[in-house]
């Protein structure tokens, strides 16, 4: 109560820059596409604009700063998008590099500094690149430029609506949510045992392709989620109305939406190559997701490059709080990341029996993150249930049911032991650790062999 706020630059930037306009970290005033000092449109922000606009406010006084930096691999001054090792990929990928290098080196002139403040960078999606190989062979972006012959850069569009009336002569109405991963919902939102959603579950699965860029026959759906999948996969709000009849897990290379609604005469009428953008995201693949994060403060161990890590973005912000002796009022969905911080820097709760806190806390996100061991096991057996006869995928609804209900009731427990340990100044005891732990790995288990079952 009692907070006050700035809003948008006209008020933000008389408070941090008195003198006049935001600049960028080169000097130049940072401005919207008509030239009125602003913020640039919502996703275009580039490296220098960001971190210039970021500097400015932790000269400033600001004490907690975010900041969003658009992608480096679309191209920033024309159309279309760029492939690996492509210059003009490489060359944006120098000028993000040379900005934070400028940045960090203003702040330490500043005396802002990791010895005194916390930076964590996170990327708020990773992406697989859609393309052929590159010409010359010997290319890599750095001592020989990489190209991409015609047709052989970009994200293939599929149509849907149009596969599903041309390959299997269904027709029915529904909406999607454009993506690699789309959501589907059929209109009038029928029930998922409804022979309407049976039958377009089984329409889609069938859905092939003959990729345009490498004459293969490709199956468009790897993964279907039906709405007890997205439960589990904790997809699902409390509003029914945006809750999906079902979620389509394609294959990485394309990108489905619907069309007009009509057949297709041939093929390149419903798959084609689209040029503008190369990249997909929201998917389950583990080039996907697997990502990185950087974190680097007081308290934060040195530890270079750690490929084995197993965390996601709901840990970042307990970790953060954790490091910087804050709390929340409420407990949160991730944990703090222990094992990556001083032992001096941990709070007293989890400092008196570290391990038994990350052997809690490891248990925790296998059962609990939608990447975790669970969740991917649950998506196998949920799309061969979904694909199944109506026998078996009603034993699923009811299996799946079950093992949601268990799951959260187990997070719940554990949530409260790791946010009493992180915030509360209570370790997590052996029983905790053992009992729980060995609860998560038993739902773990069970899932696994559900998936695992021919």
């Amino acid at each position: 109560m009692g907070f006050k706020g700035l809003f948008g630059n006209v008020n933000v930037q008389p408070v941090i820059s008195p003198s006049g306009p935001v600049k960028d970290l080169d000097g130049t005033v940072i401005a919207d596409a008509f030239g009125h000092p602003g913020f640039p449109n919502l996703f275009n922000p580039n490296a220098t604009q960001s971190l210039g606009y970021a500097a400015t406010m932790l000269e400033a006084g600001v004490q907690v700063v975010y900041a969003y930096i658009a992608d480096a691999h679309d191209n920033r001054s024309g159309p279309g998008t760029f492939g690996p090792g492509e210059s003009g990929y490489v060359a944006q990928l120098h000028q993000y590099d040379t900005a934070f290098g400028k940045f960090f080196a203003r702040l330490a002139a500043a005396g802002i500094t990791k010895e005194n403040t916390l930076f964590v960078v996170v990327p708020d999606e990773n992406d697989h690149f859609v393309g052929g190989t590159p010409t010359p062979a010997n290319c890599d972006g750095v001592n020989v430029p990489c190209t991409y012959a015609a047709g052989q850069k970009g994200e293939i569009n599929a149509l849907l609506n149009r596969l599903l009336i041309t390959q299997r002569g269904n027709t029915t109405p529904f909406s999607v949510h454009n993506d690699d991963a789309p959501t589907i919902y059929l209109n009038g939102n029928p029930a998922p045992t409804d022979p309407v959603t049976r039958t377009f579950a089984r329409d889609l699965d069938a859905l092939v392709a003959t990729n345009p860029m490498t004459g293969m026959t490709d199956k468009l759906s790897k993964l279907l989620a039906d709405q007890a999948a997205m439960k589990l996969l904790h997809m699902v709000t409390a509003s029914p109305a945006r809750t999906p009849t079902l979620t389509m897990f394609g294959d990485e290379n394309y990108f489905f939406q619907n069309g007009a609604v009509a057949g297709c005469a041939v093929q390149s009428d419903c798959v084609f190559v689209g040029p503008n953008f190369a990249w997909n995201h929201g998917d389950f693949q583990t080039d996907i997701t697997r990502t990185w994060f950087a974190m680097v403060g007081p308290g934060v161990k040195q530890l270079g490059r750690n490929d084995n890590a197993f965390s996601d973005h709901t840990d970042v912000r307990p970790t953060m709080l954790a490091l910087l002796g804050l709390k929340d009022s409420y407990v949160h969905d991730g944990r703090v990341l222990a094992e990556w911080l001083d032992a001096n820097a941990l709070p007293n709760g989890i400092r008196q029996n570290s391990s038994n806190f990350i052997q809690l806390a490891e248990a925790y996100k296998q059962m609990n993150a939608p990447l975790g061991r669970l969740g991917l096991s649950s998506l196998v057996y949920a799309n061969r249930s979904i694909t199944s006869d109506d026998k078996q995928y009603a034993r699923y609804l009811n299996r799946m049911s079950e093992i949601t209900a268990e799951r959260d009731a187990l997070a719940a427990r554990i949530k409260s032991v790791l946010n009493g340990a992180a915030f509360g100044n209570q370790p997590v005891g052996n029983g905790d650790a053992n009992g729980l732990g060995n609860h998560a790995d038993e739902v773990i288990a069970k899932v696994e062999k559900l998936a695992n079952r021919d």
